[in-house]
């Protein structure tokens, strides 16, 4: 499936199509605006920002409108990733039509998308750490974070 997946993204990368990355969590403050800061920092580095359209959101509506956590904000800007412009928002069913790609945190988040995501969607809703060598099928944790979400997330801007 991965290889699959990197053969569309060149794809993608040659027709000049936007890869549109949806993160989730369950309440939009600390993983999911993580990964979505995490991502966007990457592919600004690598001047390739034309081609994706990235947001994050989450599955309950604990905090809508809300800045991510202190905590999520300090450990970005630690590493270089500036969080402080995001606003938590909840996933909404426009976003399983909008969406290339639906990366839940933890499998109780890839569950609940997959329970609400219409028959009609082509989102792909998958596990972000099934993206990773090193922990597949894991989920994110907060205090896990650091250095995993990057070797997780870069594969989405290597070439085939």
């Amino acid at each position: 499936m991965g290889l699959i997946i990197i053969v569309l993204l060149v794809w993608v990368f040659e027709m000049q199509l936007k890869n549109k990355i949806l993160f989730v969590c369950m309440g939009n403050i600390c993983r999911s605006p993580t990964a979505e800061g995490a991502f966007r920092s990457i592919v600004d580095n690598k001047n390739l920002s034309q081609n994706f359209d990235i947001d994050s959101a989450g599955t309950h509506a604990y905090h809508i409108g809300n800045s991510p956590d202190q905590r999520a904000l300090k450990a970005a800007i630690d590493n270089g990733v500036d969080l402080s412009k995001q606003r938590a928002r909840q996933v909404h069913e426009s976003d399983f039509y909008y969406y290339d790609y639906i990366i839940a945190m933890d499998s109780d988040n890839l569950e609940i998308l997959k329970s609400m995501c219409p028959k009609e969607s082509n989102s792909k809703i998958e596990l972000m750490l099934d993206y990773s060598v090193e922990y597949p099928g894991g989920s994110v944790r907060i205090h896990t974070m650091k250095g995993i979400l990057i070797k997780s997330l870069k594969w989405f801007t290597q070439p085939a």
